[in-house]
């Protein structure tokens, strides 16, 4: 049996791929995360819980709508392997043929959810995909990239066509992660493709039409309607199949469940940093739930917030980033007298989704925190920080249009240029001091404005009231 390395941190350094969480077994079905492997295993290697194999040799999948060779395992056969990109985020991937089976639980529902991330790849064309077989019955249904969307494949072996879902946008090239999900009605044996954006609303492939591909010029090209794909007749499947396809361009797919339930728990959205010294942001280990947050390859980033709380004790740490970090919110939690500074850049940006909470920055417990980078606001924002709590802006704020909106008793001060972009800021309560500039509006409808120290001021070059 040969193994291939189909996924490399250098191999793949201009995709944005997802970031694997850890599962702990349950109720709701099958799934892999792959993080019980290391680096160059192959996924027959280790403790492979899911009791992955190698292909036969010869032996084909159902992927056979390329209008090339079909789509069969060598001899000796190829198995997939995974790769570490750092912090231990175990992926699996491909840049030419390789592939794995494992056995798949029977289905405990008249529907059944496969769901798997993708985000992209290198080349102009790449193949990476999932099949469910029917090993009894017969028949099998598969699903991989193409021509820049998704084919999805439920006819009989050989029959050289598949539906292609066109997106909106190259699928190749997008920097949104992929939620690919088929939903498989047993009782009127059919199949639904499913896709959205990490945040679970935002569409990604056209609803309208897809289009028949295949090496019959009849129907070659053909556009139908969107409704569900037929099944295989009597069709349970008992087999899950991983495979890279043969054109390269390296891609990934991860974090794969199949589910009659409400599927695996939803990825974290709150990180703490949980080390005592100072450090970088981008580096996993610095914090609690796999970090870091707002990581391009994590879904959800639009939903996550980091928190800095007792970690330092009364320390004054740095957290720096050499990236830029967008994240929805920022809290500082730190009861014990430490003192966070956010440092490197080019900027902390402050996010929303289509289904995501506002923004928000919060300072609690009594300590004083300063931002050192520039800090870059994305949608309307709260800035809650409560009595003796102190939050420092030390470089430049930039509203971008957005209304920031200062709550609580405590501090707000400016020490550089705020740059409201057409945005406002909206002091409710507290203290908003320094000796900086606000270029914009200020509205004052219930706190304190404090210049800085005895010869501070703090500038309002839009309107005042």
């Amino acid at each position: 049996m040969k193994i291939r390395t189909i996924l490399t941190p250098a191999s793949i350094a201009a995709v944005s791929v997802a970031m694997l969480l850890t599962f702990a077994p349950s109720a709701f079905g099958w799934d892999e995360d792959f993080q019980s492997y290391t680096d160059g295993q192959a996924l027959s290697e280790g403790p492979n819980p899911n009791l992955w194999t190698a292909l036969t040799a010869g032996e084909r999948i159902q992927h056979d709508v390329t209008f090339g060779p079909d789509y069969a395992s060598p001899d000796p056969p190829i198995i997939a392997t995974v790769g570490d990109f750092g912090g231990g985020d175990i992926r699996l991937g491909a840049n030419g043929w390789a592939a794995a089976k494992a056995p798949l639980p029977p289905p405990d529902s008249s529907v059944e959810t496969l769901q798997f991330f993708f985000t992209g790849s290198d080349g102009s064309r790449t193949s990476i995909g999932i099949e469910l077989r029917d090993s009894i019955n017969g028949g099998a249904v598969s699903i991989h990239t193409d021509y820049a969307g998704w084919i999805i494949d439920t006819d009989p072996l050989g029959s050289k066509t598949g539906h292609w879902f066109g997106a909106d946008f190259n699928a190749y090239e997008t920097t949104e992660l992929q939620r690919i999900e088929l939903e498989f009605d047993f009782d009127n044996d059919e199949v639904h493709v499913l896709a959205t954006a990490d945040d679970e609303v935002t569409p990604i492939y056209n609803s309208d039409a897809n289009v028949i591909r295949s090496t019959n010029p009849v129907i070659d090209g053909t556009r139908v309607g969107d409704g569900p794909l037929s099944l295989p007749a009597s069709f349970v499947p008992d087999t899950i199949v991983v495979y890279g396809g043969i054109f390269g361009g390296n891609s990934s797919i991860d974090r794969i469940f199949y589910s009659s339930g409400a599927g695996p728990p939803p990825p974290p959205t709150d990180f703490n940093w949980n080390v005592t010294d100072s450090g970088s942001w981008e580096e996993a280990l610095n914090w609690s739930s796999g970090g870091p947050p707002g990581d391009p390859i994590k879904p959800g980033r639009s939903h996550h917030t980091a928190i800095f709380g007792d970690a330092i004790g009364s320390e004054a740490r740095t957290v720096f980033t050499d990236a830029g970090v967008s994240v929805n919110s920022i809290s500082f939690t730190n009861t014990m007298g430490g003192t966070y500074r956010l440092a490197g850049g080019p900027a902390y940006n402050l996010i929303v989704s289509t289904a995501g909470p506002l923004p928000s920055l919060a300072v609690s417990g009594g300590g004083s925190h300063d931002f050192q980078a520039p800090l870059g606001i994305h949608a309307n924002t709260t800035a809650n920080i409560e009595g003796g709590s102190t939050l420092v802006l030390n470089n430049a704020l930039t509203l971008n249009s957005n209304t920031l909106t200062k709550t609580g008793t405590g501090e707000l001060a400016i020490r550089n240029d705020l740059l409201t972009g057409g945005g406002m800021v909206s002091l409710q309560q507290g203290t908003l001091s320094g000796n900086g500039a606000v270029s914009g509006d200020l509205n004052n409808s219930g706190g304190t404005v404090a210049p800085g120290n005895s010869s501070g001021v703090l500038a309002v070059d839009g309107n005042y009231t």
